[in-house]
């Protein structure tokens, strides 16, 4: 709206140098970005110049062909940068994930480096000295979110009772009753019902904060038999679910805990695999589980679809029932592919420009150009390393 007001505007400007106002290519010529004093004085002199001319339509045509041509250049120039640009990125990836497996090789500093900062939001909030209650842990099925957990309550020596499977608001409070006491750390893992249940909902706002100082959790039902209706919590708690769900409440609770996302991308969940892979086994070898890393190594990308630390654990007890099929027996669980994805690393590979690319692409995948940005922004999130 603000271009056509000032295209109006500009039109007066031509009549004054006696070019006809339908003769000038305003779209072309004006300069949105610009202000209206800016487009003027750049307008102007082009109409001093063209007024003098024999034949104002051909050095208008002539302008605006060489206008179109450089712009066209630059945006031939930025796509090849971009192109240049995601190439390096991906050799980048690929070396430091070579990087990483080496270090893995007598050491888990990798383990340490992905898993430090939620080992400490577990000693933070199973210390029953901090103000801080409530601890969330989400993210992809597979990345270790439970044993990690676990397994950091028992090196700080924590006290905690652990919950999994499906509860009703009622379970709920009758389970936070009797586990109240302070200093004990309540870690719910992939509990249906907690958030997704408007009731089980209040409850957990108030186990995790208290205008007073108090967090005081109520049930008014005669079906609480021995149990009061009203009580105060004193306890911490840890959920580990997948995905917070959008409902009533469930962004205060987020605001009244630590909140840490698990999020590898295959390179990383190969190098943590590797740091497992030098843990004592209880029936295989060292040298044998890192013959199955080599294996998922060779076989596995980016656009490896499903790859998560159960897939290390599926293809070891493969190993086990079978040491001459267990490739073929795991090849299916290495090589499910992302078809789009691939076909977006290939042609990003071969092409000269990124709009080649994407032309390239849509014509394989019958996708829009849209789609196109959604599946490379995809690609390049799946390809960054953690600092």
């Amino acid at each position: 709206m603000e271009k056509e007001k000032q295209i109006n505007q500009l039109k007066k400007v031509a009549e004054q140098y006696g070019v006809e106002a339908d003769d000038y290519n305003w779209e072309a010529m004006v300069d949105e970005t610009l202000t209206l004093e800016e487009n003027r004085e750049i307008i102007t002199e082009d109409l001093r110049i063209l007024s003098g001319s024999n034949s104002v339509k051909d050095k208008i045509k002539s302008d605006f062909k060489t206008k179109k041509t450089t712009i066209t250049a630059e945006k031939e120039e930025t796509a090849r940068i971009q192109l240049q640009q995601m190439n390096e990125e991906m050799k980048y990836t690929e070396s430091e994930f070579k990087k990483s497996l080496e270090k893995m090789q007598n050491n888990n500093s990798v383990l340490q480096k992905l898993y430090w900062l939620p080992k400490k939001y577990i000693e933070v909030v199973a210390n029953p000295n901090n103000d801080i209650y409530g601890l969330i842990f989400t993210g992809q099925a597979g990345t270790s979110k439970s044993y990690s957990t676990i397994q950091t309550l028992n090196e700080v020596g924590a006290e905690y009772v652990y919950f999994s499977g499906y509860t009703t608001p009622l379970g709920l409070y009758e389970f936070l009753y009797k586990n109240k006491e302070a200093g004990k750390t309540i870690v719910f893992d992939d509990t249906f019902g907690i958030l997704n249940n408007t009731n089980s909902v209040m409850i957990m706002l108030n186990a995790l904060y208290g205008s007073a100082g108090k967090r005081k959790i109520s049930w008014s039902s005669s079906k609480t038999k021995n149990i009061p209706q009203e009580f105060i919590f004193e306890a911490n708690v840890i959920l580990i679910i997948n995905e917070v769900p959008a409902n009533i409440g469930t962004d205060l609770i987020n605001s009244r805990s630590l909140h840490y996302r698990f999020e590898f991308n295959n390179y990383e969940m190969l190098s943590i695999m590797k740091a497992i892979a030098n843990l004592k086994h209880p029936t295989l070898s060292k040298a044998q589980r890192i013959e199955i890393i080599n294996f998922m190594e060779e076989n596995v990308d980016e656009t490896t679809k499903s790859f998560d630390l159960r897939t290390q654990s599926k293809i070891e007890n493969l190993y086990q029932f079978s040491n001459e099929i267990w490739k073929d027996l795991a090849m299916p669980l290495v090589q499910s592919r992302n078809e789009k994805l691939v076909l977006l690393k290939q042609f990003i590979k071969s092409s000269s420009t990124l709009v080649e690319a994407k032309r390239e692409w849509s014509k394989a995948t019958g996708l829009s150009e849209r789609q196109f940005q959604r599946y490379n922004k995809k690609l390049n999130q799946i390809m960054t390393i953690k600092k």
